[in-house]
């Protein structure tokens, strides 16, 4: 019986966070979410066809990394909005699709206003979603920023004329 407690505790104790996230978090988060911010964007999920993952797992096993997940930690890569215009170069992972010329740039190049600008926060799940649009030199971009405990955030990149890729990403603090 005393054998099956103590597991029982030490099953408690090692599930248990090891930092809450208090309301006073949510609404630091929340203020920046809501307004200018800036991302330092740390892993790639590539969209995975047949085509991709033979090419990724030559590519990406030399470093470490899969076809599924690629660390860019050490890569310099941010996502900015800043007086509602977007700043970031994405690396990007996939396939052309649906285009008539070759793209002049090999990653999500934006350096421009957004446009259809959404914000959704779902206080029950302490979450802010963010929802914009924004146009890079050949195509246009629908992006979906999900700001989640602790400062830790997902962007899903859907393009025009690319496959869709998502990232994982830090609120960097100004």
């Amino acid at each position: 019986m005393r054998f099956s407690l103590f597991i029982c505790l030490l099953f408690l104790i090692g599930c248990s966070s090891s930092k809450t996230y208090t309301v006073e978090d949510f609404n630091r988060v929340k203020g920046i979410a809501t307004n200018d911010f800036k991302l330092d964007v740390t892993v790639a999920y590539p969209f995975n066809t047949n085509a991709t993952n033979q090419i990724l797992t030559q590519v990406t096993m030399q470093r470490g990394d899969s076809p599924n997940r690629i660390n860019l930690s050490g890569e310099s890569v941010t996502f900015e909005l800043r007086n509602d215009s977007l700043f970031t170069q994405l690396p990007f992972y996939g396939e052309q699709r649906l285009s008539t010329r070759y793209m002049s740039n090999p990653g999500i190049v934006v350096e421009a206003p957004i446009s259809d600008n959404e914000i959704i926060i779902n206080e029950e799940r302490k979450m802010i979603t963010r929802k914009f649009n924004a146009s890079g030199k050949d195509e246009n971009h629908e992006f979906v920023i999900e700001f989640l405990k602790h400062g830790f955030s997902k962007i899903y990149v859907t393009s025009t004329s690319r496959t869709f890729m998502n990232y994982d990403a830090q609120l960097v603090e100004k």
